[in-house]
């Protein structure tokens, strides 16, 4: 991975990714901080546990109150925490 010529250093960290295949990492890691996000405060901090796999996001909530709040957003979540990536990597939330 030796070039001669001078790039910028987003486009060498882009190949970067892409030549150890970090894509999937990446995106889990943005999901979960998008999540975080979403949720607000009480949300995140109620997160105790995050699995991502196949397009289904799961969510470990320590309160049953919390959970249950949450239940009822769940479209809501899916269509905010898809707004920044091009594809929709995130096609169900599962909270348990």
């Amino acid at each position: 991975m030796r070039y001669n010529k001078e790039k910028p250093l987003g486009d060498v960290l882009k190949l970067f990714v892409k030549e150890f295949k970090l894509e999937k990492g990446l995106q889990r890691t943005h999901i979960f901080a998008r999540w975080n996000e979403v949720v607000g405060p009480v949300g995140a901090k109620a997160t105790v546990y995050q699995f991502f796999r196949d397009g289904i996001l799961y969510c470990t909530i320590s309160s049953s109150i919390v959970r249950n709040t949450m239940f009822y957003q769940l479209d809501t979540y899916i269509k905010r925490i898809n707004e920044v990536f091009e594809d929709d990597p995130v096609k169900k939330i599962i909270l348990k």
